[in-house]
């Protein structure tokens, strides 16, 4: 037996910062993260930090790693509503809890740094809109000079990268549920696989047919935005429409029609969103249709909890006669 050391001694943690109390915590195995309404803190223990057991002193370390927590969608939703999901659904299989609790917080990540960028290039429109509106307001036939958005483009060449890690995520979670030939990420590819494995009438394969054209598209704006070719991506900043009136910036594939960039990473956000969680709830189903009766409730969006918005919650029986212990429903 090794001998113990200061560093394998109990103890506790207490987190000030942040508001309220904690609200949830989750662990892929080789990270815990801790939750509250409006922070997210990582915990490293000394076998994280020393696992070679050189230091036998070794700290505890919390770390505040977002200013968003449980009251976020996209922490709530993404990884959140998935543990409890997960943790109701495949609860005696826990390496592959932790498998899909990697994917999905691999994806929670580059979500929330697509939202960070949307929120600070909103910030810096609305300060151009103000200097616009100030131009036009003077000199209706002259504005001199059109204010423009610094580093658009660099902008969204970093949202449109983590558009298409999260997509890549998000593609790789069926193969943890379904005997895959090998794991995807790309939709399209995906689809292919699926029809082939499970047949074109499932409920999962059904899903990623009706995403895949709206997904397809982002990971189009990424491609020929970084790499442009027979088509490309068009980023135009503030600019002067016909009729005399100024568009805020637009972005589209060269020969469709130019869309607001703001309206159009909010909405690839959300859509991510919405086919992460159904996603992972028709995998879930499908996983355990021959043992288990499922619930699925959704909560309606005006009466979400504001502080924790999980919009699903499974619940799970034993169907008669099948073996096992009989799951808890998901909360």
């Amino acid at each position: 037996m090794r001998q113990p050391m200061p560093r394998d001694a109990g103890g506790s943690i207490e987190i000030t910062e942040g508001t309220g109390p904690i609200r949830a915590m989750v662990s892929t195995g080789e990270l815990l993260e801790i939750y509250k309404s409006d922070k997210t803190f990582r915990l490293e223990t000394p076998e994280t930090i020393d696992p070679a057991r050189t230091n036998p002193n070794a700290p505890f370390v919390v770390t505040r790693v977002h200013d968003v927590g449980t009251s976020n969608r996209i922490v709530a939703r993404v990884l959140l509503q998935a543990d409890q999901i997960l943790t109701s659904a495949l609860v005696a299989d826990q390496e592959k809890v932790n498998s899909v609790r990697k994917q999905l917080h691999a994806c929670k990540e580059h979500l929330l740094r697509c939202e960070a960028v949307a929120n600070h290039l909103r910030v810096k429109m609305d300060k151009v809109q103000e200097r616009v509106n100030q131009l036009q307001s003077g000199n209706a036939r002259l504005i001199n000079p059109l204010p423009q958005v610094d580093g658009l483009e660099a902008d969204c060449g970093t949202f449109l990268a983590d558009v298409n890690r999260a997509v890549r995520m998000v593609s790789g979670l069926p193969s943890l549920f379904v005997p895959l030939e090998k794991p995807d990420n790309n939709f399209d590819h995906l689809q292919d696989r699926l029809v082939k494995e499970i047949g074109e009438n499932e409920a999962v394969t059904q899903l990623v047919t009706a995403a895949a054209p709206d997904l397809r598209r982002l990971v189009d704006l990424r491609n020929y935005f970084e790499h442009p070719a027979q088509r490309k991506t068009v980023v135009r900043n503030f600019h002067v429409l016909p009729e005399g009136s100024v568009s805020q910036p637009t972005w589209n594939l060269s020969g469709d029609t130019p869309v607001s960039i703001l309206k159009d990473m909010s909405d690839a956000t959300d859509l991510l969103v919405c086919v992460t969680e159904e996603l992972l709830i028709n995998l879930v189903l499908y996983r355990g249709r021959d043992r288990f009766l499922f619930n699925v409730q959704e909560t309606p969006d005006d009466q979400l909890d504001r502080d924790f918005p999980v919009k699903y919650r499974v619940l799970v029986f034993l169907k008669p006669g099948a073996s096992g212990s009989r799951p808890s429903s998901g909360r």
